[in-house]
């Protein structure tokens, strides 16, 4: 059995590589029908990753992958659906914070302020741009937010691997989003679209990575 969940999940790693090369073949080479299918497989691959982890912790992170790649599908069928994908996001993110909070219950206040001033500084400079995004935009950027301080507020002294996985990977995500935003509203530039993915994929799969508390005899962890 063992042996069995070590190689399906090993396929299951080359399946997401595999979608993931695709995609940034597909995104360069025009080839929208492709670039749509590819961009759902590594997202897609983690939720399965994770079947069978029936922690509160696991469940919340899964149902979180799950909004996350619907996020994906709606921003790739048509620049309309953005409000949608946002919105899926922003429940990916709850998600997500709920996780965070049940692992780690201390405040940790002082690990807010740099959070604080990440966000803050970045909506401070979109908001002229924003226009009648500006409400939406200020919710979601609220809750990434919440989810980068509760990621951060899960470091114990020394911090286990779990948990540098599930702070790398919301560090990752909020860049990721960050960076999604300024060339939207912004200001944007080339190469952006791949910054967004690659730290988009990276932040996911470190949040899922984090499922796992430990490594010793779990087939799961790669």
């Amino acid at each position: 059995m063992y042996l069995q969940n070590n190689l399906s999940h090993r396929l299951l790693a080359i399946l997401g590589l595999a979608g993931l090369i695709v995609h940034l073949w597909a995104q360069l080479a025009g080839q929208g029908a492709v670039e749509f299918i590819s961009k759902a497989i590594p997202v897609a691959c983690m939720i399965i990753w994770l079947h069978g982890q029936d922690s509160r912790y696991a469940k919340l992170i899964r149902v979180g992958l799950v909004f996350s790649l619907a996020g994906d599908l709606l921003l790739e069928i048509s620049p309309d659906f953005f409000i949608w994908g946002l919105l899926a996001f922003l429940c990916a993110h709850l998600c997500y914070v709920l996780a965070f909070a049940g692992a780690a219950a201390r405040k940790a206040w002082l690990r807010a302020l740099p959070v604080l001033i990440w966000v803050g500084g970045a909506y401070t400079l979109l908001y002229p741009h924003l226009g009648e995004l500006a409400i939406p935009v200020a919710v979601y950027v609220s809750v990434i937010g919440a989810m980068l301080w509760r990621a951060l507020a899960l470091l114990d002294q020394p911090a286990a691997r779990w948990q540098w996985a599930a702070c790398l990977g919301a560090l990752l995500f909020g860049i990721s989003d960050t960076i999604l935003a300024f060339n939207r509203f912004h200001t944007p530039w080339t190469g952006a679209n791949l910054a967004v993915i690659l730290t988009y994929w990276a932040g996911q799969f470190g949040i899922a990575l984090s499922v796992f508390r430990s490594a010793r005899g779990n087939p799961a962890v790669f």
